[in-house]
């Protein structure tokens, strides 16, 4: 059976300060018989993981399912990229750099 790359997006608010919204992506590999079938997969796994919970704060959070955002048909060999993701923040690179493991 084949193998799907897809990416979950969420909305994630804290119920207490509506003025701070957040969005997560969520990516994995599905392995199903078609597209179709990954698809309907895909959207039951983001229905099935939404939820509201209260955090260390006993604040309100809700986590709920937007959408898929992707679905790709993956071969899957000894290394697969399954997502790559470019962002600039201060002090990044040192903290890579301090943090990474050395290559021999």
């Amino acid at each position: 059976m084949p193998w799907f790359s897809t990416c979950l997006v969420f909305k994630v608010e804290n119920q207490t300060q509506i003025e701070h919204t957040f969005y997560e992506d969520v990516w994995m590999i599905i392995q199903s018989e078609n597209e179709v079938k990954a698809c309907e997969k895909a959207l039951d796994e983001g229905h099935n993981r939404s939820e509201i919970f209260l955090n260390v704060h006993s604040e309100s959070i809700s986590w709920k399912f937007i959408g898929c955002k992707t679905l790709k048909e993956i071969t899957l060999e000894d290394v697969v990229v399954i997502h790559s993701d470019t962002k600039m923040q201060a002090g990044a690179v040192n903290h890579v750099a301090q943090n990474a493991h050395q290559t021999a």
